[in-house]
């Protein structure tokens, strides 16, 4: 039973309607965390939030998206 749950979360995880809103604001915030969302982005992908891990970490560089 266990292993069904993970391909169900897998299924749900991979499929890019899940990834149409993306809040990313809770911590942890990490470069990891901001990668692997950015990796998600798709066509359909309308909104991208995220939050510094704090104020004096800068922007996000131009050529990031």
């Amino acid at each position: 039973m266990g292993n069904s749950t993970c391909r169900y979360f897998q299924y749900f995880i991979e499929d890019p309607a899940f990834w149409r809103y993306i809040d990313a604001r809770e911590e942890p915030n990490s470069d990891d965390k901001v990668v692997y969302c950015y990796n998600k982005i798709h066509e359909k992908t309308t909104h991208i939030l995220f939050k510094a891990k704090d104020k004096n970490c800068g922007q996000v560089p131009p050529n990031f998206f």
